[in-house]
């Protein structure tokens, strides 16, 4: 089983060699064309689609990379949010609500803010007027 998948990572890098030729190939050909379009003054229709052709292959070449693990993959992946996660944010909004808080009342003296661990429920239908 071992060499099957040797043999297979060896395969995806040979692959992934050509890519990079094909890469290199398309780029020269990209900077030909750009510099052909300087000279004579005129866009070249035909540029825009080397470069999304340039382009899809250099993408091509970073999921190969990725795939084969070779890059590591910065982005976050998303993932579900559990209730104990949910709460850990909660008590971390609290906390920074708290400090600035603080940090209002130091500079402009005590004010009246309602408490936000508590708050009031009012029903008109229950209230006595």
């Amino acid at each position: 089983m071992q060499n099957n998948e040797d043999s297979s990572v060896l395969d995806e890098l040979a692959v992934l060699d050509e890519l990079v030729k094909l890469a290199n190939l398309q780029d020269e050909r990209v900077l030909a064309m750009r510099a052909q379009e300087r000279k004579s003054g005129f866009i070249n229709p035909r540029l825009d689609t080397a470069i999304r052709v340039h382009e899809h292959i250099l993408l091509s070449i970073q999921r190969m990379r990725f795939d084969l693990g070779l890059d590591e993959y910065k982005r976050g992946i998303p993932q579900a949010q559990t209730a104990e996660s949910a709460a850990e944010v909660q008590v971390q909004v609290y906390e920074a609500y708290k400090a600035a808080e603080e940090i209002f009342t130091r500079r402009l003296g005590t004010r009246d803010v309602v408490d936000v661990a508590t708050p009031s429920v009012h029903n008109s239908e229950t209230e006595m007027n």
